[in-house]
This record gives C-alpha cells, sequence and structure tokens, in this order.
C-alpha cells in the first residue's frame, strides 16, 4: 500500500513530461511552419487597377454654395477677430477644392500568396485582422484592419475596387483573413453616410461552394443556413 502513491507521482510526472513534450513539439511545428512560409517565394495571385481615392466631379451650384459658406464663416472669424478660423477655413476650402478639381492618380493593387500588395507596402496575412466591403455613390471600397505588433493598434487601409473583379478579389481574401459582419463593423446612419453601405458576404461567394474560409462561420453553406433562419 505504501508504494502507490510514490508510483501515482511517477505517473503524474511522466504525464507532465509528455505534456511538456506535446507543446515543444507543437512549436516546433508553427516555427517550421513560420519559416517556409517566409522562405517561400512572392507570388502574385491577382492585380487590378483603381484611383488612389474616390473622384466625383461637383457641378458649378456644388462650388458656389461652398464659396457662399466659406465667405460667411471668413466674415463672421473677422468681426471676431478670430483669424485662427479665417485661415482654418481657406485652408479646408482650398483643400476640397483640390480634392473635387484634381484628378487622382491610379495605382495597381496586388494579391500574393502571402498577403496584400499596394503602393509598394506589402501587407502580410498575420497583419491584416479583418476585412470587409462598403459602397459609397456607387463605388466599391476594400476595408482592412491592420496591425504591425500585437499590442499596436489597428490601422485602417481602404481600397477601391477599381477595375477588379470584386468577388474573385474577396473569395481569396476570405480564406485568408475574416470577413467582419455587420454587427461587427456597427454602422450607424451617420457611418454609412460619410463610408457607405456594409455589404455583405454571401454575395461574393455565391456558385463558390468550395471556398474555405478563414473562419468557419463564412462559409457559403453556413452563411446561407444562418440567412434562411426565422428571425
Amino acid at each position: 500500500m505504501a508504494s502507490e502513491p510514490a508510483q501515482t507521482k511517477e505517473e503524474l510526472k511522466q504525464e507532465e513530461e509528455l505534456m511538456r513534450l506535446d507543446a515543444e513539439i507543437a512549436r516546433a511545428k508553427k516555427y517550421k511552419e513560420i519559416l517556409e512560409e517566409e522562405n517561400r517565394a512572392l507570388e502574385t495571385v491577382y492585380t487590378w487597377k483603381a484611383p488612389e481615392r474616390l473622384f466625383k466631379p461637383k457641378a458649378r451650384e456644388w462650388y458656389v454654395t461652398m464659396a457662399g459658406a466659406s465667405i460667411l464663416v471668413i466674415v463672421l472669424g473677422a468681426l471676431t477677430n478670430n483669424f485662427g478660423l479665417i485661415f482654418a477655413v481657406i485652408a479646408l476650402t482650398l483643400f476640397v477644392y483640390a480634392l473635387n478639381t484634381i484628378p487622382p492618380r491610379e495605382v495597381t493593387h496586388e494579391i500574393t500568396n502571402k498577403g496584400v500588395k499596394t503602393q509598394g507596402l506589402l501587407y502580410l496575412w498575420g497583419s491584416i485582422v479583418s476585412f470587409w466591403v462598403l459602397k459609397r455613390e456607387g463605388e466599391m471600397f476594400i476595408h482592412f484592419d491592420t496591425i504591425e505588433k500585437q499590442e499596436d493598434l489597428p490601422k485602417r487601409l481602404i481600397l477601391l475596387k477599381g477595375n477588379g473583379d470584386l468577388n474573385f478579389i474577396v473569395s481569396y481574401l476570405v480564406e485568408h483573413v475574416d470577413y467582419l459582419s455587420s454587427k461587427e463593423v456597427s454602422q450607424g446612419w451617420f457611418g454609412k453616410m460619410i463610408l457607405g453601405e456594409y455589404q455583405p458576404l454571401l454575395p461574393f461567394l455565391e456558385g463558390k461552394h468550395n471556398v474555405k474560409t478563414k473562419d468557419p462561420k463564412d462559409t457559403p453553406q453556413k452563411k446561407s443556413t444562418e440567412e434562411n433562419l426565422p428571425k
């Protein structure tokens, strides 16, 4: 009877050792996958061209209204000796005028086997937290949340659809990056007005039932089932 506790302790020690070895093996496999990914050659999967920002020329009446509002604020600033306000209004007016009269550059966006590349910068899959699509003024915008370090706050990267095949772009991206739901994007009426209207994932994956999404909940079958459930 006296030997049983000692034997039990020995068994526990062996189990702990096995668990430690399993953890080390798992870490080694993870490091191996990371090294293989880093050593893999960069390959282009898809490219498309798009303006670097939205450009919608305004009618003459729009400029007249903007100029009238600016002059009114400048006069009020002059009457109150608020020269800071005057300079701010002038700068803002010139900035808005330039945005709406100078066409943006056309840039090339690229999806690679390692991430998204745009304007010379490569955003690796591991640094892209999530993405989603918004529609504003008839144009589609692909929004990405990216991070460089785990402790950093996400940064927003926005790419226009341009001449790209959005169905292909989304169906490929969703295999590597989580597509946010409408609740996760949490748009209010002001957000819709400024940024655009959220576009659900399922229409982009229509007819592509073999897509392996990063988040299992984003698979076409799962999404279709959820949307058909009674609310």
